[in-house]
């Protein structure tokens, strides 16, 4: 914590990520979380935040997909994990940029805006991306697309 002070933030927390595989052996990993709010407003912080919290445990898990199916624990929260994510059909480029522009937050209404289509179009282009990627849900498939290097932010 005393190098987190010593760039501004103000409290932090360390959440252990663990799991048993079927031969019982354990794997563990830490997410280490630094904020600059008083710790009175962690509540606050954490529903503001809570899409990227999913996001993180969304690349946690499909990262410990790719190291092993059999490890992978095939649910993250309330979130079905659809088997193993390694093998996938490519998305075309609009589905690139319409998953891109939800990376950045942009919702299906501005990124209509943003590519001059409607968004129906957008919607369409997410539902495809979303199924070829095998992800759960939109925010599943951009932690995918960043993980692989498909998309930047």
């Amino acid at each position: 914590m005393d190098a987190a002070r010593d760039q501004g933030y103000r409290d932090g927390m360390t959440l252990p990520l663990q799991l048993v595989d079927p031969n019982g052996s354990p794997y563990r990993s830490l997410w280490s979380l630094y904020w600059t709010d008083a710790e009175r407003e962690l509540p606050a912080v954490a529903a503001r935040h809570r899409t990227f919290f999913r996001l993180l445990a969304q690349v946690w898990e499909q990262r410990l997909q790719e190291l092993s199916p059999v490890l992978s624990t095939g649910r993250i929260g309330d979130l079905s994990v659809l088997g193993n994510m390694r093998a996938h059909q490519p998305l075309t480029a609009r589905e690139q940029d319409v998953l891109c522009w939800a990376a950045r937050g942009r919702t299906a209404a501005e990124t209509a805006a943003i590519l001059g289509v409607s968004v129906e179009t957008v919607t369409t282009h997410l539902y495809k991306a979303t199924r070829r990627l095998g992800a759960a849900n939109k925010t599943h498939a951009v932690a995918i697309c960043i993980h692989r290097g498909i998309i930047s932010v």
